[in-house]
């Protein structure tokens, strides 16, 4: 046997792995000049009107938008080459020479994932940048176990071939040819020495993997060795959903609390002629609520919540985006919708999962009436509306309207409690209601002058009214 596989000085080869790790994006970017991405953001300076900076996100589709100019297509250009491409577009629009500087803030978003599965400290999927080679990927991973036989490790890429990697080489010998770049949805694999037991065990691994088909592991292995064994999982793989068929029993394993969180309890214990199955993810999100074409979509592995929104046509009107909430796996996640698609804040533009439920509720329904109101019916507020606001969204004021004497019904303790409120105060921007937040269920009820305010009235006209328009 070759005794002198591993004789790694342990701190060198911790050296070595941290500056894999943490030096590499900055030795990257040497190699040639930063191209902008997806989620990205431009710093724009306008030299000639100097009121003109702003930062401008660069969108999913590679776009940065600059008024007064249309969408330019960004992605994938140098610093310099989107100056020009900007000057070009002012002049276009007859600025008179203008000097135009573009400062480049990557963004945090991931651009994949990748997997490092084996005789490593914490296997797992680690999010994937441009440009990763092996050595950074181990890195992440923590570095290899003393039981691992890293001159028969692999790369499996989707679609392709398995490349072999000698680890030994490369961490021993520094032979670089071994530090392959590595692409987003690999898998390094790190497989055990073989070692010579009296118990071994054979299980079959089905469904997404690179390598289906029965192993042979060592007696007391788990889910994840035999994923590992198996040459890792595929990109479509539904880790949450995977399965062990034992004596006629399907006992369900989580393979993403195990690769992604590390959760080794999640992590079953395998006996001999168990079937190990990695389904294949269905890549579904149900849109429900306030959407244009409410149902359920199929999606690309890497789209976000923003893409999940295309896919319906957008959300109505009547829908409340600061307060969706994602449900997945059992958990509720609230999310504002109103900051990723409107202020572009991409922190909670959160990665799709296969059967995530994405629910838009309707906003606030506010009911106006009284013969002092221009338009009487309802207001869906899908944002925080005022009672000014909702007085004006409702044409404002009628003839002979006694503005001093409206009232607001809202429900207390689940009975209706009216309180006199002063319109005319509030729309001179004065006065203490001017501020005051209408809530679900509120009514403004707006009388004429001459005319008084009966809650038996006002509650039977709203019945009436819900009969008609139904919400």
């Amino acid at each position: 046997m070759h005794s002198v596989r591993f004789n790694l000085n342990p701190v060198l080869l911790s050296v070595c792995l941290a500056l894999a790790a943490g030096l590499a994006p900055a030795a990257r970017a040497a190699e040639g000049e930063y191209r902008v991405k997806p989620g990205d953001t431009l710093i724009i300076s306008l030299w000639n009107n100097s009121s003109a900076s702003q930062e401008v996100l660069v969108d999913a589709e590679g776009r940065a938008t600059y008024p007064p100019l249309d969408p330019i297509q960004v992605s994938g250009l140098t610093r310099a080459q989107i100056e020009q491409r900007f000057t070009d577009g002012l002049k276009a629009k007859r600025y008179r020479e203008p000097r135009v500087t573009v400062n480049v803030k990557p963004g945090a978003a991931k651009q994949g994932e990748i997997y490092v599965l084996g005789a490593v400290k914490t296997p797992g999927r680690y999010p994937y940048s441009e440009g990763m080679r092996v050595m950074e990927a181990l890195g992440l991973a923590g570095g290899l176990l003393p039981t691992a036989d890293g001159a028969r490790a692999s790369v499996t890429r989707p679609g392709e071939d398995t490349t072999p990697v000698d680890l030994v080489r490369l961490l021993s010998q520094g032979e670089m040819a071994q530090n392959m770049v590595l692409q987003a949805g690999d898998t390094l694999v790190v497989p055990d020495r073989e070692v010579a037991s009296p118990q071994s065990i054979t299980v079959f691994v089905a469904g997404q993997v690179s390598r289906a088909g029965p192993q042979q592991l060592s007696a007391g292995a788990r889910a994840s060795d035999a994923v590992a064994a198996a040459g890792g999982t595929t990109p479509s793989a539904a880790l949450r959903k995977a399965t062990i068929a034992r004596e006629g029993k399907t006992l369900p394993v989580d393979l993403e609390a195990v690769f992604q969180r590390g959760n080794r309890d999640a992590d079953p214990v395998l006996q001999e002629g168990d079937s190990l199955l990695v389904p294949e993810a269905r890549y579904r999100v149900t849109l429900a609520g306030e959407f244009e074409r409410p149902g359920s979509y199929t999606f690309k592995p890497g789209d976000r919540l923003s893409d999940a929104v295309a896919l319906a046509g957008g959300c109505r009107q009547t829908g409340d985006l600061r307060k969706a909430t994602l449900r997945r796996g059992g958990e509720s996640i609230p999310v504002d919708l109103d900051a990723i698609l409107n202020r572009a804040e991409m922190g909670q533009n959160l990665v799709l999962e296969d059967d995530d439920v994405l629910q838009v509720p309707q906003g606030a329904k506010i009911y106006i009436t009284g013969p002092g109101v221009a338009r009487q019916g309802f207001l869906i507020a899908n944002r925080e509306m005022t009672l000014v606001e909702a007085f004006i969204q409702a044409g404002g004021a009628a003839a002979r309207a006694n503005l001093k004497k409206a009232t607001l019904v809202r429900m207390v303790d689940g009975k209706p409690a009216p309180r006199t409120v002063d319109l005319q105060a509030a729309l001179q921007k004065g006065g203490e209601d001017r501020t005051l937040v209408m809530n679900d269920g509120d009514i403004l009820y707006v009388p004429s002058k001459g005319s008084g305010f009966n809650l038996g009235t006002v509650l039977s006209g709203l019945h009436y009214l819900l009969l008609l328009t139904p919400l």
